[in-house]
């Protein structure tokens, strides 16, 4: 016997199912698009000698673009901020000390294994730890974004891109003040990668505590978190983007609560689009040498041009690759973390960031605030790169993979490796070396009262000098009892 049919039963039968559905696709979508869990992924996420040998190389690479004899020298808020502080107060209360405002749970780590070494090792401990972070954001997208982009030569080329970023080799080269940036681009690597096992999660959560304890811009990644979350199946999917979000928390409470030094004024939008084109799209892509180049025949017309170019490839990219939300997510990322910066770069109330007139082609100062953007440019343009290669012909295929790895590589590397700007490579070469300021402080201190202070040089300039009291610095020049006498160190 056919049961009844009630009125409205069917549309709402159809109501529920599409309800279900609406989940269901949503998770498809941004599986596909963001979030792959691939064989490639799992293959790569299985080789942990060939992601240990990406990571250590890319730290070399990285660690090098200041000549040797800089490796054993402190870069500003490396000495006189965290070394410092490390140095004259306990652990807890230096990790959760915020400085500009905000926390620096990595700098803040590395202070304190220099503080615990000798004395003398600290500018070896900061220039390689700097290069270290460089070549963690190297392997992130080596190994956590084989998945979204599965061309080997294509990848390589993206991490060669971001150990190699012009930016990366101005005022932020070796130095852990400044790693948050390239942390920041690890994080949404490792949110975004897929990883198979437990075993597997243990780093990208370390990533993600790290960024986000590091820099409050690591907000900007929230809509990531939330994607990873909304597909993900396991509680093992899932707990790279807690994590994230757990720790996100501690940072902002921290910076709503802190005080930031007042910033300067927004910049004009034409500057704003200017910078972003000549800043970014024109450093990354031919170099500040090259960029530089460009303006002296052409004046502004070829950075509108290029930046006109490099946003045709983006939307090249959105049409064809199969990854298009991931060319939509660092597109936008780019460009938004520049403006975010813009808003925030310090200043008095007559600044502007990015400077304009006569300063508008010079690169240092404030070429930390383009890392971030040149980051996500160059991961944009490794996906959209992908995207062609998918409609290339067989024959085109592998020479075609080879040329789009080749060029930025012999561009970047013949032109920035070793960045000829003014700025802090330049000051960091003149600037003495550390463990020979430490020695120099030790014989000082033989013939001193134990409550003279003593000065330690730290680049680029007197400003940022370490100070300490002769009391806690003993013959050896190791501070092993520093902590002990909390008033021998001026914070």
């Amino acid at each position: 016997m056919t049961p009844p049919v009630v009125a409205g039963s069917t549309s709402a039968t159809d109501a529920l199912s599409t309800a279900g559905t609406l989940p269901r696709r949503l998770r498809d979508l941004l599986t596909e698009h963001l979030y792959p869990d691939s064989e490639e992924a799992r293959r790569f996420g299985n080789q942990p000698l060939v992601g240990l040998a990406v990571w250590l190389i890319a730290t070399v690479v990285a660690l090098l673009r200041l000549p040797p004899r800089s490796f054993d020298t402190i870069w500003a808020e490396d000495g006189h901020i965290f070394l410092q502080e490390a140095l004259g107060r306990s652990f807890w209360d230096s990790l959760q000390r915020p400085y500009a405002g905000y926390l620096h749970i990595y700098p803040r780590l590395v202070a304190e294994v220099a503080a615990t070494l000798p004395l003398s090792w600290a500018g070896w401990v900061f220039s390689v730890a700097g290069a270290a972070v460089v070549g963690l954001a190297a392997w992130s997208v080596w190994s956590l974004g084989a998945a979204v982009l599965p061309s080997a030569w294509l990848r390589a080329g993206v991490t060669a891109g971001v150990v190699l970023i012009p930016a990366g080799g101005l005022e932020a080269v070796d130095n852990v003040a400044n790693s948050h940036f390239f942390l920041l681009l690890t994080a949404f690597w490792a949110l975004v990668g897929r990883r198979p096992g437990w075993a597997g999660q243990v780093l990208p959560v370390v990533i993600v505590v790290l960024a986000a304890g590091s820099d409050p811009l690591t907000a900007l990644l929230a809509p990531i978190a939330v994607g990873r979350l909304v597909i993900a199946r396991t509680a093992r999917d899932r707990v790279v983007a807690l994590a994230y979000f757990l720790v996100l928390a501690v940072q902002l409470g921290a910076t709503l609560s802190s005080t930031r030094p007042a910033a300067g004024g927004l910049a004009a939008p034409r500057d704003l689009a200017f910078g972003y084109a000549y800043r970014v799209v024109s450093a990354t892509v031919l170099s500040t040498a090259g960029a530089q180049r460009m303006v002296a025949v052409t004046s502004s017309r070829g950075v509108w041009a290029l930046g006109a170019g490099i946003a045709g490839v983006a939307i090249i990219g959105l049409l064809w690759s199969r990854r298009r939300l991931a060319v939509a997510a660092t597109g936008i990322a780019s460009v938004t973390v520049f403006l975010v910066n813009s808003a925030f770069a310090r200043g008095d109330a007559n600044f502007h960031w990015p400077p304009a007139g006569a300063f508008s082609t010079i690169f240092d100062p404030g070429a930390r605030y383009t890392i971030v953007p040149a980051l996500f440019l160059v991961s944009m343009l490794g996906l959209t790169a992908h995207a062609v290669r998918e409609h290339l012909p067989g024959p085109l295929l592998r020479p075609a993979e080879v040329a789009l790895f080749l060029a930025p590589l012999f561009v970047l590397v013949a032109t920035d490796y070793r960045n000829d700007q003014p700025g802090a490579p330049a000051l960091r070469g003149m600037a003495a070396p550390w463990s020979q300021e430490v020695n120099a402080a030790t014989r000082a201190c033989r013939a001193a009262a134990a409550d003279e202070e003593i000065r330690l040089s730290v680049a680029p300039n007197p400003r940022w000098d370490v100070r300490l009291r002769c009391a806690v610095l003993g013959q050896s020049g190791e501070p092993a009892s520093i902590r002990h006498h909390p008033a021998g160190l001026n914070s």
